[in-house]
């Protein structure tokens, strides 16, 4: 073997360590300080995001606050995990605070997302029609609202898990609103402020037989025989309302998350990086095969 076949065979497999090595390396989902769904539909911030239409789908963790500026889209999160760091999880209200002429976001579904570690989970000012749906909220460390719905109407939160340190708010004329099949940490985890007809029921109260020591299950059916009063409205120590759960269950909502584990995170750097090393293998090979041949034709 001549010397320039021994270094192209040391270069193969040089190349092919470089490759092995770069799948092997353990990448952390991106740090985005701000992602941004924006209004012509694009996503900037993360590569931890993938389009498809009017779907986003995750496709890995998320660190960081996400800003949505566009309605009429669903957000899978796939089981993964947005760890807001403190901040808004998910802002849905498009700055009408600061700038009321900013359209208001309505129709978004944000689904299979666990949102942690943040002020409020997911915040709106104005719109609504919203279906929030298999998510799960917990470790608030400022025992903020998983959910606050402000002047936001006509949502639905369905099949989701809240933790003591989460919330549910609906305030300033958020109405019309539905809560049901939802794990629900305690009395004062949904609250109620300046609004009215929501409607809650048929939710899962972890202290619920403890506030109610002597309810009982109506016939087999998991909902208990006492309704369970999750917020007041008093004014001058005069009760002017009761907002209950009619129909609270017995046992806890079994949630039907989908997707990928909130563990599992996918890696963030090009896959040019894995394609082009095994592209210089095969070419070193083929100049390999090419110079052994050519070295046999010549006399």
């Amino acid at each position: 073997m001549d010397n320039l076949s021994k270094r192209l065979i040391v270069v193969v497999a040089f190349v092919l360590l470089l490759s092995l090595i770069l799948v092997s390396i353990p990448v952390k989902a991106q740090t985005a300080s701000g992602v941004v769904i924006n209004p012509d539909g694009s996503v900037t911030g993360t590569y931890s995001i993938e389009q498809i239409g009017n779907t986003y789908v995750l496709i890995g963790n998320i660190s960081g606050n996400m800003e949505v500026e566009r309605s009429n889209i669903i957000i899978n999160g796939s089981g993964y995990t947005l760890d807001g760091k403190g901040n808004v999880g998910i802002d849905l209200s498009n700055g009408v605070g600061q700038n009321p002429s900013n359209p208001t976001i309505d129709n978004v579904t944000i689904e299979n997302l666990h949102i942690t570690d943040c002020s409020n989970g997911i915040s709106t000012d104005g719109g609504g029609n919203n279906t929030f749906y298999t998510d799960a909220f917990s470790n608030f460390k400022q025992v903020g609202f998983g959910i606050e719905l402000m002047d936001c109407s006509y949502n639905n939160i369905s099949y989701c898990t809240f933790d003591n340190q989460s919330q549910i708010s609906m305030d300033y004329s958020a109405n019309f609103n539905t809560v049901s099949e939802c794990n629900l940490p305690s009395q004062n985890s949904i609250l109620v402020w300046l609004s009215g007809s929501e409607t809650v029921d048929r939710n899962y109260w972890s202290d619920y037989l403890t506030v109610y020591p002597n309810a009982t299950e109506v016939d087999h059916s998991g909902v208990g025989n006492t309704p369970y009063v999750f917020d007041t409205v008093k004014e001058n120590g005069k009760l002017l309302d009761v907002y209950e759960d009619n129909h609270p269950l017995m046992k806890p909502v079994t949630i039907p998350l989908m997707g990928s584990s909130p563990q599992t995170n996918l890696p963030e750097f090009p896959s040019l990086l894995i394609i082009m090393p095994l592209l210089l293998s095969v070419f070193s090979i083929a100049v390999l095969v090419r110079h052994r041949k050519t070295a046999k034709l010549t006399p």
